[in-house]
């Protein structure tokens, strides 16, 4: 028996405690420790609950507040693509480039928008001469509003579909331009951008292009 036993039953004979009285006491001090630190374990397991829910929601809202960012500004662009498709006719290429228009004040509201795609039809020609090139532009459109609407009506679980339908769409755009300048080799579109486009335009004027992969693709695993 440990010794501390032993100095125990000796005190309570010694005081002339009840022993019955001693050891419930002992049992009151024991259970008042024991429920201390079953709320203490608790409130640890609370606590780190709590803010886990608070890390998730705010990565949600943070999610959903990107998901609104990327669908009102890709839902501008299809509003672009929709009325520059309409007036397609107005597009023209010449060698000022629009920031030289800008720096002389010649650009406005009213001619930004065709001036604007123009400007990009210096790096790919076939919006003037290629018709088939406004499918991709049409079909964005199409995808920035149901992105809308799907957020409006709160169909998360669709919204990843029309991500990948948005990365699809620009690699198709960019592997049939890829296919007119190496592969057919299309001597306009090749020449058109010799005669137009300033070295710094395709890497820059391509990288803008590109967003639409890169964004969506952020979007999907974020």
């Amino acid at each position: 028996m440990p010794i501390i036993y032993i100095f125990t039953y000796v005190f309570i004979y010694i005081e002339g405690i009840d022993i019955f009285d001693f050891f419930y006491f002992q049992f009151l001090l024991i259970l008042q420790k024991t429920l201390k630190n079953i709320i203490l374990y608790i409130y640890k397991i609370t606590k780190k609950i709590i803010l886990q829910k608070i890390i998730i929601l705010k990565m949600i809202n943070t999610k959903l507040l990107l998901l609104w960012s990327w669908g009102i500004i890709n839902l501008i662009t299809g509003f672009w693509e929709i009325y520059v498709f309409i007036n397609r006719n107005s597009l023209e290429l010449e060698n000022k480039t629009i920031w030289d228009k800008i720096s002389e004040n010649k650009i406005n509201l009213s001619n930004f928008w065709i001036e604007g795609f123009s400007e990009y039809s210096k790096v790919d020609s076939r919006y003037i001469i290629k018709p088939y090139v406004w499918t991709f532009e049409l079909i964005n459109a199409l995808i920035s509003i149901l992105f809308i609407i799907l957020l409006i009506i709160q169909k998360y679980e669709l919204l990843n579909l029309v991500l990948v339908a948005t990365i699809i769409n620009c690699i198709l755009y960019f592997a049939t331009l890829f296919m007119e300048i190496y592969i057919i080799k299309d001597e306009n579109i090749i020449n058109n951008i010799k005669q137009y486009a300033k070295k710094w335009m395709l890497p820059i004027y391509y990288l803008i292009s590109s967003i639409w992969i890169f964004i969506p693709m952020i979007l999907l695993v974020y």
